[in-house]
This record gives C-alpha cells, sequence and structure tokens, in this order.
C-alpha cells in the first residue's frame, strides 16, 4: 500500500510537471507569433512591363513600363536605330483593355501615337505620326524579363512646379499647364490648350487661380461653370489631367479640351 501511494505521488508530479511546461511552451510561442505579425511588411516594388515586336512588320522595338492605377509610365527604343536612345513613353489603359502609348520629345513635343489591343499575352493595333497622320501596323509580344522598377514615379510636391507642355506637331494641338508654388500649403496654377489649324485653332483654357496644394494631387471645379470639374495628378516628370464629372459640354472651344497628359518642360 505504500508503494502504490509514493507511486501515485510520483505520476501526480509528472503530470503537474508537463502541464506547466506545455503552458509556457504555449505563451512563448504565441508571443513569438504575435511579435512576428508587428513587424512592419516592406513595400512591394513596383513591376516593369516589356513587350517586344514590330512596327509596320519590320522596324523592331522594345518597350517597358510601370503602371499606376491607368496610367502607364516607361521607354520605347527602337532597336535598328545607331543610337538605340530609349524614348519616353506615357500612356493610359482604357477600356476593353485597350491601350493608347504617346512617345514624348524632351520639349514636350509628341512624335507617335499607339492604340493597341491587349489579347493572350499580346499586343497588336497601330502608331500613327501626328504629323503625317499616316499609320502603320504594331505587333507586340510579352517578355518575361522579371525586372523591377528602382526610379520612383511619383513626383515630390517641392519640385513639381514648373512648367508642363504637349503638341502633336506644330500645327496640332497643344497644351500648357503651369504650376506655381506660394507657400508650403498653397499653389497658383493655370491651363490652356488649343486644336489643330486645321480645326480653327478653337480654345479650352482654366484662368489662373490659386489652390490648396499639401500634396502632389489636386482637384478643381472651374467657377459659375455648372460643375465642371478636374484632377491633376502630378508625377516625376509629367502632370495628367482628368475631367471628374464627365466632359465639360459647352465650357470650351468646339473640339478643345484641357484633359491629357503634359510633359514637364521647364
Amino acid at each position: 500500500m505504500k508503494y502504490i501511494v509514493v507511486l501515485f505521488l510520483v505520476i501526480a508530479t509528472l503530470i503537474s510537471c508537463k502541464e506547466k511546461a506545455s503552458s509556457v511552451d504555449r505563451r512563448d510561442t504565441t508571443k513569438d507569433r504575435d511579435s512576428m505579425n508587428l513587424q512592419p511588411l516592406p513595400p512591394t516594388p513596383a513591376k516593369v512591363t516589356t513587350w517586344k515586336g514590330t512596327i509596320d512588320h519590320k522596324i523592331p522595338v522594345v518597350i517597358h513600363y510601370q503602371t499606376d492605377s491607368n496610367l502607364m509610365m516607361g521607354e520605347i527604343t527602337y532597336l535598328s536605330t545607331k543610337q538605340q536612345e530609349p524614348i519616353k513613353l506615357i500612356g493610359l489603359i482604357q477600356d476593353d483593355n485597350n491601350y493608347r502609348f504617346q512617345e514624348f520629345e524632351k520639349t514636350g513635343n509628341i512624335s507617335g501615337v499607339i492604340n493597341v489591343n491587349s489579347t493572350s499575352g499580346k499586343l497588336t493595333g497601330t502608331w500613327m505620326s501626328p504629323v503625317t497622320m499616316k499609320e502603320l501596323p504594331v505587333e507586340l509580344f510579352a517578355v518575361d524579363t522579371n525586372l523591377v522598377a528602382t526610379a520612383e514615379i511619383k513626383a515630390d510636391r517641392n519640385t513639381a512646379f514648373g512648367k508642363y507642355a504637349y503638341e502633336y506637331g506644330k500645327k496640332g494641338y497643344k497644351g500648357y499647364f503651369t504650376l506655381n508654388k506660394i507657400d508650403e500649403m498653397k499653389a497658383e496654377f493655370e491651363i490652356s490648350a488649343v486644336t489643330s489649324e486645321d480645326r480653327g485653332l478653337n480654345l479650352a483654357d482654366v484662368k489662373k487661380d490659386t489652390i490648396n496644394l499639401p500634396t502632389n494631387n489636386f482637384t478643381y471645379e472651374i467657377p459659375h461653370s455648372g460643375k465642371c470639374g478636374f484632377g491633376v495628378k502630378l508625377y516625376k516628370d509629367f502632370a495628367y489631367i482628368y475631367y471628374t464629372n464627365g466632359y465639360c459640354t459647352g465650357q470650351f472651344g468646339h473640339n478643345a479640351t484641357i484633359e491629357g497628359i503634359f510633359l514637364k518642360v521647364k
């Protein structure tokens, strides 16, 4: 009987120690897991999308870009040229998987417009000269490069001030957007755009005004316009202006618009 009591006490002691050890293990594991969950995750780097193919079935090109919402920002390189100097390429993803790219020279002149549709890892459509209006077929194929963007495309508010412009050749559509700093919270801006000469040089403009600009984006409603509103997104070397309440019917001259992509030129 004495041995049975002793054995019972030994077994009870072992069970108690095991429960305490298990309790400690559970607490330690939970603590480690919670600590891991509280660690901030690094930002996901922007992926670079690359396409390679031809214009007019014989001009080899490669394009690459990163996206921000429906905007695409990158470069196009004509591989058959001696220098193979990249040309700035900015575009928009439109409805039904349609892509519209514009080739920008440093002056803001648009030397080419690419309109393509994306289907099954392939872009097909046309390249157009804004001067001659001549169109050439485009065929591009997706390239898996696993590249990630290294340059920041978002504007630093303090470097966003200056003059922005676009031009579809000397006789084509033109637009100008200026943004000047007043203080740390306010800025002054104005917009002016004109249609091509063959359309009668109709004007769309927004008179100079002062706005609050604590960030690199702003929205604006033209006074006494019947809710003609637009937004401005500022990037490292261009600005995107878009309507927020639909096209402002009757506000500007026939076919004239303030909407578009403006390259920073000063």
